[in-house]
C-alpha cells in the first residue's frame, strides 16, 4: 500500500502478481530496486480497467476508516503501475482529534445552496477557537442533504474533501478526503496548477497581450508592462504565456482561464526556456471535471 499522505506517490512504481484474476503479491519499485509489500487480512484488491489502461484498486479496511488506492499501468509498460488515485473515508466521522478535542467546520450557504464562506473551529474542553478558512482560488463547492463537497486542483492532483453534518447541529466534520492524478501522457509540458498564483491580462481583439496585473494573496494587484525581459503571448483563447529573462536564461509560466466570462488567469505550468506543448497541456486540462476546469 502506498503512503496516502504523499502527493508524490506517482514517482514510485508498483508491480503485482496476478494469479487467476486475483492479486497475490505487491511490490514497490524505486530506483531499480524491488521491495515486497506486506499484505494482511485487511487488504483486498479488485482488477478492472481505467482510462486507457488496466487498473488495480487496493482497499484497506481499518476499524475506523477505509483507504482505497487506485493503480494504473505506466505509459509504455505492461508490468509497472503508478498511483493515480487515493481516498480515505472515515467510518463514523465525529471530528475527534488524536490528542483530544474536536475539529469542526461551518459553512455559509446562500438561499440557492451555494457555499459563500467556510470556517473551522478547534474545541478543547470548554475553550474553542474559530477562524475563517481561505479556500484555494479554484475551489468549487457542492452542497447536498447533510453534506458539503469541496474540490480543487493543485499541481497535477484533483483533490476533494467531503464534509458531513453532525446530527442535531449545524457543524460539519471531514468524512472523506480523496485525490486523483491528472495523467501527463505524452505531453512535454506538465500540468502543475498553482491556484493562488493568478494574473489579469489586457488582451486586444487581435490577441495581443498589452499588460499584466499579478494578483497578490490579499487581492491587491501589481501592474507589469511587457518589455524585453517580460514577454507575454496569447497561445490560444484562455492561455497566456509569460516568458521571463534574457536571451540566455529564460523561464516561462503558462496562465489559464477556463471561464467564458473573463477574470483572473491561474498559473498552470512553468519551466525553463519558452517552448510549451499547448496540445499536451490542453489534453491535461480536458481531464479535469468540467466545472473545475471552468473555475481554474
Amino acid at each position: 500500500m502506498s503512503d496516502f499522505g504523499s502527493d508524490r506517490d506517482d514517482q514510485l512504481s508498483y508491480s503485482f502478481t496476478i494469479t487467476s484474476g486475483a492479486v497475490t503479491a505487491e511490490n514497490v519499485v524505486h530506483n531499480g530496486h524491488t521491495h515486497e509489500v506486506h499484505l494482511s487480512s485487511i487488504d483486498s484488491f479488485t482488477i478492472g480497467t481505467g482510462p486507457g489502461s488496466a487498473m488495480v484498486t487496493e482497499t484497506i479496511k481499518y476499524d475506523s476508516a477505509t483507504v482505497t488506492v487506485d493503480y494504473a499501468l505506466e505509459a509504455g509498460s505492461t508490468t509497472l503501475y503508478q498511483v493515480v488515485g487515493r481516498s480515505f473515508t472515515v467510518t463514523d466521522p465525529t471530528g475527534a482529534l488524536p490528542d483530544g478535542g474536536t475539529l469542526t467546520y461551518g459553512f455559509t450557504l446562500s438561499s440557492g445552496g451555494a457555499v459563500t464562506g467556510e470556517t473551522e473551529t478547534i474545541t478543547l474542553g470548554s475553550s474553542s477557537i474559530t477562524r475563517t478558512v481561505h479556500t484555494p482560488a479554484d475551489a468549487i463547492f457542492a452542497s447536498g442533504t447533510g453534506t458539503v463537497t469541496e474540490t480543487w486542483v493543485s499541481g497535477d492532483q484533483v483533490k476533494t474533501t467531503t464534509f458531513t453534518e453532525l446530527k442535531g447541529t449545524t457543524n460539519y466534520v471531514v468524512s472523506e478526503v480523496s485525490s486523483s492524478l491528472v495523467l501527463q501522457g505524452s505531453a512535454t509540458t506538465a500540468l502543475d496548477v498553482r491556484p493562488n498564483e493568478q494574473a489579469l491580462f489586457t488582451i486586444t481583439s487581435s490577441g495581443t497581450v498589452t499588460a499584466a496585473e499579478l494578483v497578490r494573496p490579499d487581492g491587491d494587484t501589481v501592474t507589469i508592462t511587457p518589455d524585453s525581459h517580460y514577454a507575454l503571448t496569447q497561445l490560444a483563447p484562455g492561455y497566456v504565456e509569460a516568458v521571463i529573462g534574457d536571451g540566455n536564461h529564460t523561464h516561462f509560466a503558462v496562465y489559464y482561464n477556463g471561464s467564458a466570462t473573463g477574470g483572473a488567469y491561474t498559473e498552470i505550468a512553468h519551466g525553463n526556456g519558452s517552448a510549451v506543448d499547448l496540445v499536451g497541456l490542453k489534453a491535461q486540462i480536458a481531464e479535469l471535471p468540467s466545472a473545475l476546469a471552468a473555475a481554474v
